[in-house]
């Protein structure tokens, strides 16, 4: 029987595998009181929803060695929230503190996203003129809605005058009943319901060419180095696999990559360390290509692979 000092698992946190996609989240809230309105649900790639009236915050990580996803939360909870972002980001979590347009920025310490959903699904790109020098924005991927024509034009345009440095493609999954409430003309209507999936890519190539870096680098824990260290050289390969998948390439090599990252996310040895002193054949289920690759970057800091696959992917029609 649970105790009540203890929270129920549905008054806490949950841990998932943390990918780029994902934008590398572990922890996501089993359930949140999220805010009124329209935002994306990170934890779950799809739209947010409000919370019930008088609910309060999960329980924070037990252990929270890895990214915690924080939704914006009800009116009346924004305290709270800010006060569990600073807990997290004191005991070394890197901290996703989503921000939507008019809020205050994320307390010291948390990662802050921008979250201008609710206006781009109006149409309306003003808010992301309010996204700080530096700061990351998320656009919602919707078909038909926001995913082409001159609001993207517009909007990057805007971010890359406000100093972003970031905007993170997000395509949510949507409810029959959103797709209706979406679908504001006949056009939108075919996209939502017989369109394809929106492009990430077209779309990242149009942030690039305005700038701004359609790719988010894993947060990593303050401690220990070694924690640390072996989850960078796992988000490293996390991001190759993601994209050899996206440019077509082998789906074996491309799945090597995915288990390797998967593997290093758990081993308990600074895999970086045994590179650099040339023990890394001692690690038995490590397959030679990402031992080539952790070698490389142990030495370099960064691969030639990886260069080459975000050329490759950005690259622009006209040079293709």
């Amino acid at each position: 029987m649970t105790s009540a000092a203890s929270p129920s698992p549905a008054e806490r946190f949950e841990e998932i595998r943390p990918e780029p996609r994902q934008l590398w989240i572990r922890f996501r809230p089993r359930r949140w009181p999220g805010a009124a309105g329209a935002w994306l649900d990170l934890g779950r790639l799809r739209l947010g929803a409000p919370g019930e009236a008088g609910a309060a915050l999960p329980a924070p990580p037990e252990a929270p060695d890895d990214v915690v996803y924080l939704p914006p939360a009800a009116e009346g909870l924004e305290g709270s929230r800010r006060r569990l972002a600073g807990r997290l980001a004191a005991a070394g979590a890197p901290v996703l503190f989503q921000v939507r347009p008019g809020g205050a920025a994320p307390p010291a310490g948390a990662i802050g996203l921008w979250d201008p959903t609710e206006a781009l699904l109006a149409g309306d790109p003003a808010p992301l003129a309010a996204v700080p020098a530096g700061g990351a924005a998320l656009w919602p991927l919707v078909p038909g809605v926001t995913d082409g024509g001159e609001l993207v034009a517009v909007g990057l345009g805007r971010l890359a005058a406000a100093g972003a440095a970031f905007v993170l493609p997000v395509v949510p999954d949507l409810t029959p009943e959103e797709r209706r409430d979406l679908a504001s003309g006949e056009e939108a209507y075919r996209a939502l319901f017989h369109g394809g999936r929106p492009s990430v890519r077209s779309f990242a190539r149009a942030a690039h060419r305005h700038g701004l870096e359609p790719f988010f680098e894993r947060p990593l824990p303050g401690a220990p180095p070694r924690l640390a260290s072996n989850r960078a050289l796992a988000g490293h390969l996390a991001r190759i696999a993601e994209l050899w998948l996206a440019l077509g390439r082998p789906e074996s090599r491309g799945q090597a990559f995915f288990r390797a990252a998967r593997w290093i996310d758990r081993e308990a040895v600074d895999l970086a360390r045994l590179a650099v002193e040339g023990n890394l054949g001692v690690v038995a289920w490590l397959e030679p290509a990402a031992r080539d690759l952790i070698e490389e970057l142990a030495e370099a800091g960064t691969t030639g692979l990886l260069a080459e696959l975000r050329r490759e992917y950005l690259k622009g029609e006209e040079e293709r």
